[in-house]
């Protein structure tokens, strides 16, 4: 509704506007940018806490701007950044001030802090000793740490906080069959997870942990393909049941877990809180292989590779995409190499892949747009409308809002020689980017909006990345994590 029809049955004889009924006064601020919402925020103290601190208008904001609740609220939580300031040291000011701030108007100042303390420099870093392991997997919220060969609980949690300090380790609980599948020198173990759930994939059995308060309860495990003979006690068996179920792919959102089974060509979700499946599928009539999965707001994105040589010269890959809300029929994308990895936007997801040519699929009122970009890797700015990419080092940045005019130029180079070689463009938040520099050894911190590197990080040949999240990345080599936390 255009902002003028809000005012279509109200008396027009001067009027103050903060005497309208406050949902008027709401959908007009849902209106505004939110240079104009901060502005209205300072007005008075009944502007601030009466009529801008509600959740509809921040959720809103927080919406358009691709900031999620669950990836900031930890930000405040035992956050002592020096002996002089206190906990939460922003957020009791405020509230003495002006009173509490509403839940999503909280998220969006936490997010807000995140983008200062990076702009500034300001970054706490926690150093955490690593055992020799086979397998890690990190997350902002925790670092798991699995040691195939150890007898007595081989699967550790290391919880992280945001301060520099102790941090809290735990051994989690393990089954007799899932301590087994781990000692076997020749299973592939996989780990995925978030903050409410942590699941392991070995051959099609998956053993899930539920997270509630920092401690990891242990959940009914699951057997997907079930084995005609006891595996346990037939190790002959054993050895060709894990070689026919080597390539299952899981991905996890929120509460549900999407499972790839190749071999039968099926794709099966699971509600984690139930622990039943209520989605599955026939992906494919043709033998294949998965290179990648992803399961994103209900939208469920495989890429495979044919195992047998297609006619006609149709490409041996594919991208397939489900909207799960909307039918069970996928949408197919033909590629020529194999996909690396799915990223997405609410209204857009990118297809990485070995080839030159990157296909983009947008979705607008149940009709699929397919536009290619030559690119070697790729982000997606959600907030601005763009997609940057780098070809030869070089990193360009295509609008999408102008794609749709022919007046308009596309595409713009905004950096040269960033880029020491063929590295996945990484995005903290929408405004920040990871990239790896020229300079040996040493990643930066580029920000999109200014065209500028903001923080290079130097350090020495040993270490690599192991993730990148909305509130730290982390470094490892073979002793110890490098935990920068940006909170």
């Amino acid at each position: 509704m255009a902002v003028c029809n809000l005012f279509e049955n109200v008396d027009k004889s001067n009027v103050p506007i903060h005497t309208l009924p406050i949902e008027i006064i709401t959908r007009i601020i849902n209106h505004l940018s939110l240079s104009d919402v901060l502005s209205l925020a300072c007005v008075s103290k009944i502007w601030r806490c009466h009529y801008i601190n509600q959740n509809i208008i921040w959720m809103n904001i927080c919406e358009k701007m691709n900031v999620q609740r669950y990836d900031y609220t930890k930000c405040f939580d035992d956050m002592f950044r020096n002996n002089t300031e206190s906990k939460g040291y922003i957020e009791t000011t405020s509230v003495k001030l002006f009173g509490p701030f509403c839940t999503w108007w909280s998220v969006f100042n936490r997010y807000n802090m995140v983008l200062k303390n990076i702009k500034a420099n300001d970054f706490s870093t926690i150093h955490v000793q690593r055992k020799t392991s086979n397998l890690t997997y990190c997350t902002d919220d925790y670092i798991i740490t699995v040691n195939r060969y150890k007898n007595r609980r081989p699967i550790e949690a290391t919880l992280l906080k945001c301060t520099p300090g102790p941090e809290l380790k735990v051994r989690l609980r393990i089954h007799t069959f899932f301590k087994k599948l781990i000692s076997i020198r020749d299973s592939t173990i996989k780990i995925i997870g978030n903050k409410k759930y942590l699941v392991f994939e070995i051959h099609s059995n998956l053993f899930i942990y539920a997270i509630r308060n920092d401690t990891f309860i242990q959940r009914s495990d699951v057997m997907i393909s079930k084995p005609e003979l006891n595996i346990e006690q037939n190790p002959e068996y054993l050895t060709k049941y894990l070689e026919a179920n080597n390539n299952t792919k899981i991905a996890i959102d929120d509460e549900h877990l999407a499972v790839v089974l190749p071999n039968k060509n099926q794709l099966f979700i699971y509600d984690l809180a139930n622990m039943r499946v209520y989605r599955e599928l026939i992906y494919s009539q043709i033998p294949n292989t998965v290179q990648c999965l992803k399961y994103d707001s209900q939208r469920v994105m495989i890429g495979i590779t044919f195992k047998i040589v297609m006619p006609n010269d149709i490409p041996p890959c594919q991208a397939i995409i489900y909207h799960l809300e909307k039918s069970n029929l996928p949408f197919r994308v033909s590629i020529f190499g194999p996909v690396t990895q799915f990223k997405t936007t609410a209204h857009l997801i990118g297809v990485e892949n070995e080839a030159p040519e990157t296909p983009f699929i947008a979705r607008i009122s149940n009709i699929y747009k397919v536009f290619w970009i030559d690119c070697d890797t790729f982000s997606i700015d959600s907030t601005r409308k763009f997609i940057y990419y780098n070809i030869n080092s070089s990193i360009f940045k295509y609008d999408l809002s102008k794609s749709l005019s022919d007046n308009f130029e596309v595409t713009q180079k905004i950096a040269i020689d960033a880029i020491a070689m063929r590295f996945s463009l990484m995005p903290i938040n929408d405004r920040f980017l990871i990239l790896r520099s020229t300079i040996p050894n040493s990643y930066d911190i580029f920000d999109v909006k200014e065209h500028i590197i903001v923080r290079s990080l130097q350090l020495n040949s040993k270490y690599s990345l192991v993730h990148v999240g909305k509130l730290s990345i982390i470094f490892s080599n073979n002793y110890e994590f490098i935990v920068i936390g940006f909170y």
